[in-house]
């Protein structure tokens, strides 16, 4: 048991201001795209006979039971399912719902069709001028179901089946003028100057039906009530939201004599989710680089130094929140009640959420300075970066005290400083046009952020909310963003844990920081080989440091499902000091250690260190000959096999539990490094065959 300090945090992910678009120069116009069409299907009963928790729609969450069955009970021969089609479990008041039986009775499936292209048409006014138009189209199209026969436990014990189709498009419009030339023999300039009409429009409706009729038959049409509110959220599952944006923007980059270059860039958005005063940003950068070896030739050499980029540069860039924060809503149900005598009651809800008119875009201020190197006979490369980066007016949720009578508004949070380095490299340790070729490349980033200041009278702000008193996450000021708080062993004035009564640890009565989930860094090496038409690929990341709670972890050692380190039939006294101060002299047993302790004790001892060797993604290839497609439609042919998240390894976790450090319970948002008992991420295998003709 030892305190774990703050570490560096996680590199926000840098935004480019977005601009470019090469046109074809030449003499006629010229026409390009794209069209892309993919289809999943994914069927499978939830993962309940494990240690992890899958949810199933309509309210019911199953958890891992396993966790709460002693490996000495033989589910698999025991009968769970009665002759009406009821859940039996070997527990007296058949409270927890067998997960064989889940597995039989419960089932939940996606579909999904995709649709992603672009096209582009480039007319060309001169020799070195050109206008171009460019439209892309992302759409998809969802088709869900999930759903649990009668007879459960868990979720509405009368049966209940939910179907929602949900349908995302994505629409995206450019103009492009593009413009060189020589200023002098000396000097060149180019120009881009470009428009973008971005929509993007989401649609969901669906139903969700309970009190099922006839036993095993998961269709609307075998249960009694229908409603188009979830029974999970209580929300409506109709669900609309449209997005806009409009956005000017200018790129120039002057050259001198092919090794230095300076450019001037800028751009203003307009953003439909903003109030009118707050929706436009305008966002400006500039850089210069300089090429020593195209400046003084003699710096190079065949079996030295090949290419040395030197760059500096400052830019900035804009974030805007998704839709509807800015006002209150109300919620309308058409069927809120029924009265006895079947009358029917509409319902109106004010939603959890407080309306923030003025809601601003945040900004990213960045300075960067970085190398990029060839040596070798460009057989190796190194490019390394160092940056300072400001983020002002962050965009989060502030979570909010009930009395209110809101829960969430979305607010700027004040300002996060970001500093850290960054480097990748290559290397062809074996380079053979026509034999076999081995090539290792990798990145390491290191950062650390802080959080500088909070919004006037704002102190700390919570991202994430806290369940049943667990920890949250912060943004703090002094601290990383997102450090952990919550419940912490009680101690005394030299930092000594302090026992209670009954030889457990204290919990101290206000919620004390627990850690940071920010990564000190993260690592990434990647190994090709190639042969004669066959490729193989591995990536291996590494991630070191990051505190993680983890209720998993806890539970499973707590309950003793997984290995321990000591004697189950010892006792014990655990390390500490008696409120009186003197030295803790009460002894517990195994099970009070583990679980009344280190499993389901204050959270703070459910904080791990999240080091963690990933085995991230393996691909096997094989390219067909050209030789061997004369004769065929093919100008090309290969075929892939893949897998990825294929192993990982948290080394500071309890042995045996195999802890996936990239759980995460807090959904998409700010939320980091907390687990509440949830499945680890999915391990996938694919193949994939391409063709051009």
């Amino acid at each position: 048991l030892e305190d774990q300090g703050f570490t560096p945090g996680n590199r926000l992910l840098r935004n480019n201001l977005g601009i470019g678009g090469n046109a074809k120069l030449s003499n006629n116009i010229t026409v390009a795209g794209t069209i892309n069409y993919s289809k999943t299907t994914y069927t499978t009963p939830p993962i309940a006979a494990s240690a992890g928790s899958g949810t199933i729609g309509g309210g019911a969450s199953v958890f891992g039971d396993v966790m709460y069955t002693p490996r000495s009970v033989d589910l698999t021969g025991l009968p769970f399912q009665a002759a009406d089609g009821r859940s039996i479990y070997y527990r007296s008041g058949n409270d927890i719902q067998n997960p064989r039986w889940t597995v039989a009775n419960a089932r939940t499936s996606q579909n999904t069709d995709r649709i992603f292209g672009n096209a582009s048409v480039t007319y060309n006014l001169r020799e070195n001028m050109s206008l171009t138009y460019r439209f892309g189209l992302d759409t998809y199209t969802e088709f869900n179901t999930n759903g649990q026969n009668r007879g459960g436990v868990d979720g509405n014990v009368l049966g209940f089946y939910k179907t929602i189709q949900a349908r995302n498009s994505i629409n995206d419009h450019s103009v492009i003028f593009n413009y060189s030339t020589d200023i002098t023999e000396d000097l060149d300039l180019n120009l881009i100057v470009g428009g973008q009409a971005r929509r993007d429009l989401y649609q969901q409706e669906g139903a969700e039906s309970t009190q099922q009729l006839a036993f095993g038959i998961l269709e609307h049409f075998n249960f009694v009530n229908h409603t188009t509110v979830d029974g999970f959220s209580g929300g409506n599952i109709a669900f609309r939201s449209e997005e806009n944006r409009l956005g000017i923007y200018g790129d120039a980059t002057l050259g001198y004599k092919n090794y230095l270059y300076l450019g001037v860039s800028a751009r203003n958005d307009w953003s439909s989710t903003l109030e009118q005063e707050n929706y436009s940003l305008f966002y400006p950068a500039t850089s210069v680089s300089f090429i020593p070896t195209a400046a003084f030739p003699e710096l190079r050499s065949e079996g030295g130094l090949n290419y040395l980029k030197m760059r500096l540069g400052y830019g900035t860039s804009a974030g805007f929140p998704t839709p509807y924060g800015t006002r209150n809503t109300l919620g309308l149900a058409s069927r809120g009640f029924v009265t006895g005598d079947g009358t029917v009651l509409s319902q109106n809800s004010v939603s959890n959420r407080l309306g923030n008119p003025n809601l601003t875009p945040e900004r990213v201020k960045e300075i960067e300075a970085g190398i990029e190197t060839r040596f070798f006979n460009n057989r190796a490369t190194l490019n390394v970066s160092v940056f300072k980066k400001n983020s002002e007016d962050l965009i989060t949720d502030q979570q909010l005290d009930p009395s209110t009578g809101f829960t969430v508004q979305r607010v700027n949070a004040g300002e996060l400083e970001t500093k850290g380095i960054e480097a990748d490299f290559s290397y062809a340790a074996i380079r053979n046009d026509d034999g076999f070729n081995w090539n290792i490349s990798g990145n390491v980033y290191i950062d650390q952020n802080e959080v500088l200041s909070l919004p006037e009278g704002t102190d700390q702000i919570v991202l994430t909310s806290s369940i049943g008193g667990r920890p949250a996450n912060y943004a703090i000021v002094g601290q990383p963003f997102g450090v952990l708080r919550g419940p912490a062993v009680q101690r005394d004035d030299n930092g000594n844990f302090v026992v209670g009564s009954n030889g457990y640890y204290l919990q101290d009565p206000e919620e004390q920081l627990l850690g940071d989930p920010n990564p000190d860094w993260t690592g990434t090496l990647n190994n090709s080989f190639s042969y004669k038409g066959f490729s193989f690929n591995a990536s291996v990341q590494f991630r070191h440091g990051g505190d993680i709670f983890s209720q998993t972890a806890g539970a499973l050692t707590g309950r003793g499902v997984v290995g321990v380190p000591i004697d189950r039939e010892d006792t014990f006294i655990l390390p500490g000091v008696l409120q009186d101060g003197s030295p803790n002299n009460i002894q517990i047993t195994a099970t009070d250690v583990y679980f009344n302790n280190l499993g389901f004790g204050p959270s703070e001892l459910q904080i791990y260190d999240g080091t963690t060797l990933r085995l991230a993604e393996v691909s096997l290839g094989y390219a067909v000959p050209a030789k061997y497609l004369d004769r065929t439609p093919f100008g090309s042919l290969s075929v892939t096999l893949s897998g990825s998240n294929l192993y990982y390894k948290a080394f500071n976790f309890p042995d045996n539990t195999n802890f996936d450090t990239n759980t995460l319970s807090t959904g998409v948002g700010n939320g980091q490094g907390i687990d509440y008992i949830t499945g680890p991420s999915a391990r996938r295998y694919g193949v994939s065959v391409k063709a051009s003709f």
